[in-house]
């Protein structure tokens, strides 16, 4: 060696001054070395004198001139090659630093931020290059030096030159381009067509090992190496850290497929997946395995039978193991598992209430607490405990969405869009919204989609504050009224959503530019969820769940949808009770949406009353006369309607054709009054009970009119209205022809009034002391509000002698005693009457009191307790369905 080291000083002295040797390599051995000439440090790297002669002077400086004019600022330059008494050279900048094998074999792992600047380094460079037409060949943690903290690539181009040059001679030397380690599978096959998605996956390779320790494959030997790059799958990056973020981790997953077709389609797209800017999978479609037979990069192996022996005979690879790696079946997907989620002990699981992280590793849902609160729950799914977030109680909450990131949940409280650390703490307002706003979703770079209320487009804000502005507008001749439900795609490109246009059968898959607003519709169905490599869930007007290929690039769908669940809940605002992670974990209601009637006692003798499964908001109302109840029937499977149970001969049948909801009775038991969406509006008819005659309207006026409660004697109705950032309670006189007039607007959030039988008071619930307690007033008034709960309150209701008063607490309800004449004061404690998984809604009293005041009319989970379905690598169960249409 120190002869070689002489020979070098004396033939290049007239240009550099050759120091000392600083490495060896494959190809080459690197020196340290002074240019003359400019007086700076330079590294000279000598090409081993066995691949010089076999690749010839001529030939190679000739292919090496394509690298000398990559400039970029991660690219190691080439200051100079040449042929000097039978040496084949090239000359670099000497880098002050270190190379990242030098770091990896320090530091074995790579703080998470560091790692994934470094890639996203080299692969600025070599997205650069290969726009130049050039392929580096060679990417490994000794080729990437890191100077002030900053990657340079260096020996770009040699591995192509000395390819080119050396031609089918290379076997002649022994050597073979690329490091097993990190070469790629076509590499592998020796297939000499490479593409720069070679550089793709072996940037991935070093990402993983930087990611993780260790490269994806290991072994003892090259050959050993090889075996598991041409048939293995890497263990899951999280598996072995589980900080790297979930976008990290598919974006690395996507780099490191077999096929190159499957990869990211360039290295910018590699850095944009990591950045959380474009979904980790290339352009294409990653097709599904079949079920038998041999996998496509099998039969590929196996059409390039005589390329692979010769590789490695090469490597000196028996034929033995060579054949037996062509004949390997590609390895078994990821199994799918289910398994179901209960509610913590003294807590119930709500619906609109579940979202997962990106990575299908954390579940968040709202739980109702014991006290009549509710809170968000986290849930880490290899966790059989789940935890309260802390920051996130008091006040009704709402549509939970997680931040792809994982670190922040976001959720609707209180007519306000607010946000809590995962981890839990002070918890603070995205932005106010106008009304009962339906979903949010985050993209990548900290911002919010959201819907801010009825009749609304989407708006986006940025998380940490500023002013909203509007995304999409919604296009009224086509008949839409809302669009709601978003969620931002992978890349912040896309948001999907759900059009409205009044019921589920009319609703449709929409999808909005982010950068532009313009809206377009893809298919018909609301909810619409992303999953990796390609698709999009969404829920369909019969109950179930479909699938449709969604190509990321273009925002546009490219298949036939297909059922990918056979029954699923769907609301009548076309929310759908599942969410599903980008990698393809479900998470579903097993019993929301199935509901049915139970009589229930003070002894708590509970008899089924047998009508069809309902679907909430259902309120039932007994008729005065306790001969029949109606209920608002919201189920998918048929169009919504109001129904009527007639006791006395146990039939159900719909009252009006078309949405209703929120019945009640007039005091005759002859008609029933209630509520129905009409498009931005809600307005409030009166219909028959025994359909003798057409409905007719009641309540005309613009705006959102809920109805709430009659008064004994039928003159007075009380109404919920929406208005603005408010909920406010109306009244209308039904005597006077006048309109409704406002009868309590505070700052709070009043609902569910009810009066008393004797019309003198109002009973309703309040969140003003920072949960739901219930209160009585005086009406019309004047006078101030009495509390009658004290440990958190909902759904008050009457006893018909007005000597009790019932509300919901946790799970059970409660009965106080009461004087309810000229005045009113409590006379006794409250004490639990019935206990149960019984339905509780909030907003609207979910069960109601029999004449006697001894029965109970509640509506009851289909199943016996709630219970969230969890269904993880989700996906491997349908995807192959999806075959090639």
């Amino acid at each position: 060696m120190a002869d070689l080291l002489n020979r070098l000083k004396t033939a290049l002295s007239d240009r550099y001054a050759v120091e000392r040797e600083l490495g060896a390599g494959g190809m080459a051995t690197v020196y340290l070395a002074t240019d003359l000439k400019h007086e700076r440090k330079v590294a000279v790297k000598l090409l081993r004198p066995e691949l010089a002669a076999v690749i010839g002077a001529e030939r190679f400086l000739a292919e090496i001139k394509t690298t000398a004019n990559l400039q970029h600022p991660h690219i190691l330059p080439l200051h100079d090659s040449g042929e000097a008494e039978g040496f084949l050279f090239y000359v670099m900048p000497f880098v002050e630093g270190e190379s990242l094998r030098v770091r990896l074999d320090r530091e074995k792992q790579l703080p998470v931020e560091d790692a994934v600047r470094l890639a996203r380094e080299v692969a600025s460079a070599l997205d650069y290059a290969h726009r130049h037409d050039v392929i580096h060949r060679d990417i490994k943690p000794e080729n990437v030096l890191i100077h002030d903290g900053q990657a340079l690539v260096a020996d770009f181009g040699i591995a192509l030159a000395v390819s080119q040059a050396g031609g089918t001679r290379m076997t002649e030397t022994g050597l073979s381009l690329g490091t097993p380690h990190y070469m790629s599978p076509e590499q592998a096959m020796g297939e000499r067509d490479i593409t720069a998605k070679t550089d793709v996956y072996a940037l991935g390779c070093v990402l993983y090992e930087m990611l993780t320790g260790e490269p994806p494959f290991t072994g003892p030997t090259a050959q050993a190496i090889v075996a598991k790059v041409m048939s293995s799958e890497p263990e899951p990056i999280t598996t072995l850290r589980k900080t790297v973020p979930p976008h990290v981790e598919a974006s690395v997953n996507a780099a490191l497929q077999k096929l190159p077709a499957d990869r990211p389609a360039t290295a910018a797209e590699f850095e944009q997946a990591l950045e959380g800017r474009l979904p980790p999978t290339s352009a294409r479609d990653v097709p599904s395995a079949p079920a038998t037979g041999p996998s496509t990069w099998t039969r590929r192996s196996l059409a390039n039978w005589h390329v692979l022996v010769g590789l490695f005979v090469v490597l000196g690879v028996g034929f033995g193991i060579g054949a037996a790696l062509t004949r390997r079946a590609p390895p078994p997907s990821s199994p799918v598992g289910w398994f179901e989620i209960d509610a913590q002990p003294g807590t119930s699981i709500l619906g609109h209430s579940i979202d997962l992280a990106a990575d299908g590793e954390r579940l968040v849902y709202i739980g109702r607490t014991s006290g009549g609160g509710s809170v968000l729950f986290r849930r880490e799914l290899g966790d059989p405990v789940a935890v309260p977030i802390t920051g996130s109680g008091g006040g009704d909450l709402g549509y939970p969405f997680v931040e792809p990131s994982g670190e922040r949940v976001g959720f609707y409280q209180d007519r306000q869009l607010r946000m809590v650390p995962m981890a839990g703490g002070a918890s603070r307002t995205i932005a106010s919204i106008s009304g009962s706003g339906r979903g949010a979703g985050w993209t990548s770079d900290g911002r919010v989609v959201y819907h801010e209320g009825p009749g609304s487009g989407l708006q986006i804000v940025d998380a940490e504050g500023g002013s909203p502005a509007r995304l999409t507008v919604l296009d009224t001749t086509s008949g839409e009224v809302d669009h709601r439900w978003p969620q931002v795609l992978p890349g912040n490109q896309w948001v999907v959503f759900t059009i409205w246009k009044g019921a589920v059968s009319r609703a449709e898959v929409g999808v909005a530019s982010i950068e532009t607003g313009t809206v377009r519709s893809l298919v018909p169905g609301v909810s619409p969820r992303y999953v990796s490599p390609g698709y999009l869930v969404y829920g369909s007007a019969e109950g179930v769940l479909r699938a449709v290929r969604f190509d990321l690039r273009s925002g546009t769908v490219h298949s036939t949808p297909v059922t990918v669940l056979d029954s699923i809940l769907i609301d009548s605002d076309g929310s759908v009770e599942y969410t599903v992670s980008w990698n393809g974990t479900l998470a579903y209601h097993n019993f929301f949406r199935q509901l049915v009637p139970v009589v229930v006692d003070r002894d708590g003798r509970e008899s089924l009353v047998s009508t069809p499964p309902l679907a909430p908001p259902v309120s039932p109302r007994l008729a005065p006369n306790g001969a029949a109840f109606a209920v608002g029937d919201q189920s998918v499977r048929d169009q919504p309607g109001l129904w009527v149970y007639d006791l006395r001969v146990a039939t159900y049948a719909p009252l009006v054709d078309g949405d209703g909801f929120y019945p009640l009775w007039t005091p005759d038991s002859r008609t029933i009054i209630y509520s129905r969406n009409e498009g931005a509006d809600v307005r409030v008819y009166a219909a028959p009970a025994d359909r003798s005659q057409e409905q007719s309207l009641v309540v005309d006026q613009p705006g959102q009119h809920r109805t709430q409660d009659l008064s004994p004697d039928g003159r007075y109705m009380l109404l919920r209205k929406s208005l603005g950032t408010r909920y406010e309670l109306w009244v209308l006189d039904r005597d006077s022809g006048d309109a409704p007039t406002p009868w309590l607007s505070t700052d709070y959030l009043e609902r569910a009034p009810t009066f008393s039988p004797n019309g003198r008071w109002i009973a309703y619930s309040s969140d003003e002391s920072g949960r739901d307690e219930v209160y009585v007033r005086p009406f019309p008034g004047p006078g101030g509000r009495i509390q009658v709960s004290t440990e958190g309150g909902i759904e008050p209701a009457w006893h018909p002698n007005g000597r009790e008063l019932f509300f919901r607490s946790g799970t059970g309800l409660l009965a106080v005693g009461v004087q309810s004449g000229e005045s009113f004061r409590i006379v006794g404690p409250a004490t639990t009457v019935i206990e149960g998984p019984y339905y509780s809604y909030g907003w609207q009293r979910q069960y109601d009191v029999y004449p006697d005041g001894n029965r109970f009319l509640l509506l009851k989970p289909k199943d016996e307790e709630a219970r969230l379905n969890v269904v993880v690598n989700w996906i491997a169960g349908w995807r192959d369905r999806d075959g090639e249409n």
